[in-house]
């Protein structure tokens, strides 16, 4: 059968979602998602922006995604999409894209497992947004290897660091969802399936490869830094000496106009 998570905003909400889509279906409010039952298939929206879907066709599945586009804040360009498929039997397990659940109905299984996953595609969407910030700027330390300062103006320069310093401080303001959800707090019992998704996702590799990212952004953002500084302190110097030369030569032609009316 078919799993498939989307991450298609920076978040949603869930109070908004649970009062006004799918009418007539079951619904329960979770700590921090929220899961509707319908028909023969579970969905679970998470605050994060990320929703997966257990047993959906992918038709049904866009047409649930249009209806709650309404509820998104901060809507993605491009949505982050990954499938898996999953069965039920004993053990319960998640290896390599593809689950095992020991029961149809125990809801609370596939919200665990659903965790991991929602959080493996707001992963995606991270790393993706991060790896285009750092191409960006590839070229501009290329060039510093070859010429030894950085071949932009002092205005691009200050957009770079704008960029580096908005990224970075945005991925840093949302890199919460990462942590356990608060949802185990209430059911411990469920956490040994939720850090399998984990474990089979790389999710703690794969966060600590973004977290050496952030920091590439950083020391970039002091180098652009640095040479904006650099350039500032230059055009002062260079502002300091024609002053003075400015001064010599006043005080020279104030020589000059004494020497000949003596």
């Amino acid at each position: 059968m078919r799993c498939a998570a989307y991450c298609t905003a920076g978040s949603y909400d869930l109070q908004g979602l649970l009062n006004n889509l799918l009418g007539g279906s079951s619904s329960t409010l979770y700590e921090g998602s929220l899961h509707f039952r319908i028909r023969d298939g579970d969905v679970f929206f998470f605050s994060f922006g990320s929703v997966v879907f257990w047993n959906f066709s992918e038709i049904e599945e866009h047409e649930i995604l249009k209806k709650g586009k309404a509820f998104e804040k901060d809507s993605l360009l491009r949505m982050e999409f990954d499938e898996f498929s999953f069965e039920y039997g004993k053990p319960a397990k998640v290896f390599q894209d593809q689950i095992i659940l020991e029961h149809p109905e125990d809801v609370l299984s596939k919200l665990s497992v659903s965790h991991g996953l929602a959080q493996s595609l707001k992963l995606i969407f991270f790393e993706t947004r991060i790896e285009t910030v750092i191409e960006g700027v590839e070229k501009i330390t290329e060039a510093m290897a070859r010429q030894g300062k950085v071949p932009l103006s002092r205005r691009e320069i200050g957009k770079k660091i704008g960029k580096l310093f908005f990224e970075r401080n945005s991925i840093n303001l949302h890199s919460d969802f990462l942590n356990p959800p608060e949802f185990f707090w209430e059911y411990p019992e469920l956490e040994p399936l939720y850090q399998l998704t984990v474990k089979d996702l790389e999710i703690r590799s794969r966060t600590q490869t973004l977290n050496r990212k952030l920091d590439i952004m950083h020391d970039l953002y002091q180098i652009l830094g640095d040479e904006l500084n650099h350039r500032h302190t230059a055009k002062l110097e260079w502002i300091i000496i024609i002053l003075i030369m400015i001064e010599v030569l006043l005080a020279i032609s104030n020589k000059v106009e004494l020497f000949w009316k003596w």
